[in-house]
């Protein structure tokens, strides 16, 4: 298929009569006729333009031996991809925003009323802000960009979520074990248990990550 009537073709098949496209070149009716006759061919930059209007590969045009569009995929424009990227670095700002929230409201539970209830209220609003990242994230996570966002929220959200079921977990231990000591080492202890375990958490996502 000759580009002449490659170009008939994708006129057609987007509804556009010869007038409609050379409106869009800023070309006359006649050049449009001439090329798809076969009697010219578009210059280069003519080429380009059919290409971003019919949303194919200039390859596609240009190449005889290829007889169907569909042989070569639509051209994506940076502008989509920026979109994308913009719409995943929003959507990671808004959910770790609702995830230090979830922070704050533990700590200042913990502070006036000193319950696992009360503290556990932050640690839901936490939770919901990853489930919503997870959920509304596979509708942008397409190019490697993207998916390092994905790594950083995860990876950041581990050390937002991990301090107080950190705490008590502490907690249990030292009710387990009442033995007598003093303030700072249990502050120790419990620094130490929450910076081994999101370490651990963390490079278990790292190998996730890298396996798929």
């Amino acid at each position: 298929m000759t580009i002449g009537e490659k170009i008939q073709q994708l006129r057609k098949t987007n509804n556009l009569s010869q007038e409609q496209l050379a409106e869009k070149l800023a070309v006359s009716r006649q050049a449009i006729s001439k090329w798809e006759l076969g009697e010219s061919i578009p210059d280069t930059d003519k080429i380009i333009q059919l290409s971003r209007i019919f949303k194919v590969s200039t390859d596609y045009l240009l190449h005889d031996d290829i007889n169907s569009d569909r042989e070569i995929p639509a051209v994506k424009t940076n502008s989509e991809l920026l979109k994308k990227q913009y719409n995943i670095k929003t959507l990671f700002i808004i959910t770790t925003g609702v995830s230090i929230i979830g922070l704050l409201m533990s700590i200042v539970a913990q502070l006036t009323w000193q319950t696992i209830f009360s503290v556990s209220v932050g640690l839901i609003v936490q939770i919901i802000g990853v489930i919503s990242f997870e959920a509304m994230s596979s509708h942008y996570i397409t190019g490697n960009g993207n998916k390092g966002v994905r790594k950083g929220f995860y990876a950041l959200n581990v050390w937002l979520i991990l301090p107080f079921p950190v705490i008590f977990l502490s907690d249990l231990v030292f009710n387990f074990y009442p033995r007598p000591r003093g303030y700072g080492i249990d502050l120790l202890f419990t620094a130490i248990v929450y910076v081994i375990l999101c370490g651990i958490i963390n490079l278990v996502l790292k190998k996730k990550s890298k396996d798929s």
